[in-house]
């Protein structure tokens, strides 16, 4: 018997858990997630979190790096910023606050200099460096210490003045996210040393945020979704031809046309939901965000996973007699919607129109009977 209950406990030890997913629910939603070594660390009220990328032990930690509270606060940031106003680097936090970039080391407050033309509003930092566009077409990069420009990587036929996101790793790789000029967008790469991007990813819509590390870029696109967007990683160096066989917008919606993951150079492919609102990436590790939860991603996922957020994802907006709800992801094969009084379902991938009387209230509902309020 001591025997059986041994070989059971040796199993148990063994076997995958809800940790070893390849997507794990952090918390709902707040500050972070952010992947610092081998924990994941995230504020959840007032205190910070961490925990290690694979799943154990969750212990509170003293607020540090973009969790730290600033003195004096950060001032104004950008509407439509790009990038995230507060970035760590190996030198301390760098804020792009009232127009410019600054340092923020033990209490105090430095202005860092930057090359001449760059725009002081998209500036991405890792280690010792920064990055840039300038007007001239290029991206400048450059040292936080001095402001000494290091090199310009050309984007050619893109304009600088549009980009959507934008990343420095701390050996020098760029990635960015551009518009392509026809409602779609396109994501560029440029490894340490290299004068030009090179395009290693377009997609039937406006591509986003976007990070870079250890050779590899995650970033975020609507391509191959009638609705909403997900977290994708590609490593530049397995893609092949990003144009060759890609499809038009429509097409590319269906999933028609397209080349192959293994093509595109796709290591993962994290679950669509409605948004992704910051992205935190180690090489291996992807950490995210959506207006509702926060995740981890060692591997690719269509679903979400249980945990304390909730799985139905929707896009929801009123329209003349109702609420136009679109179902992006969920357990089952249909989301559960309830609108004011009336529960009805929308099956995955595809949207309706709702009729609904008086003040207009949407919530989902998960399998287990857990809502959120959606509009």
């Amino acid at each position: 018997m001591r025997i059986v209950i041994a070989a059971l406990l040796v199993f148990a030890a063994l076997s995958p858990s809800a940790s070893a997913a390849p997507v794990r629910a952090l918390a709902g939603a707040g500050a972070g997630p952010v992947i610092s070594g081998n924990h994941v660390l995230f504020a959840a009220g007032d205190s910070v979190f961490s925990e290690p990328v694979w799943g154990g032990p969750r212990v509170a930690v003293p607020p540090a790096g973009v969790f730290a509270e600033l003195t004096p606060p950060l001032g104004d940031v950008s509407p439509f910023a790009v990038v995230d106003p507060v970035q760590a680097s190996d030198l301390g936090l760098v804020t792009l606050e009232n127009g410019g970039v600054w340092l923020r080391r033990d209490g105090r407050r430095v202005e860092v200099a930057l090359p001449p033309g760059a725009n002081p509003e998209v500036v991405a930092v890792a280690g010792t460096l920064g990055v840039a566009p300038v007007p001239e077409g290029a991206l400048v990069v450059f040292d936080l210490r001095s402001g000494v420009e290091l090199r310009q990587v050309s984007l050619g036929a893109y304009d600088p003045v549009n980009l959507d996101g934008l990343s420095l790793s701390p050996a020098g790789d760029i990635a960015a996210t551009v518009p392509a000029g026809d409602g779609t967008g396109v994501l560029l790469w440029a490894a340490a040393g290299a004068s030009r991007v090179r395009v290693i990813a377009s997609g039937g819509s406006r591509l986003g945020r976007v990070a870079v590390a250890g050779g590899r870029v995650a970033y975020v696109t609507g391509a191959g979704l009638r609705e909403g967007v997900r977290a994708v990683v590609v490593d530049p160096a397995q893609v092949r031809d990003p144009r060759a066989g890609a499809a038009p917008p429509r097409a590319a919606a269906a999933g028609a046309g397209a080349a192959s993951p293994a093509e595109r150079g796709e290591v993962l492919r994290g679950p669509p939901v409605y948004d992704v609102t910051s992205l935190s990436f180690d090489g291996a590790w992807l950490a995210f965000s959506t207006p509702t939860c926060r995740y981890v991603a060692s591997g690719g996922a269509l679903r979400l996973p249980g945990g304390p957020c909730a799985r139905t994802e929707v896009a929801a907006e009123a329209v003349r007699g109702g609420a136009r709800v679109a179902c992006i992801n969920t357990p089952t094969r249909a989301c559960r919607v309830r609108v004011g009084a009336r529960t009805v379902s929308v099956r995955r991938g595809q949207a309706r129109v709702i009729s609904a009387r008086g003040p207009l209230r949407v919530r989902t509902v998960d399998p287990d009977g857990r809502t959120v309020r959606v509009l």
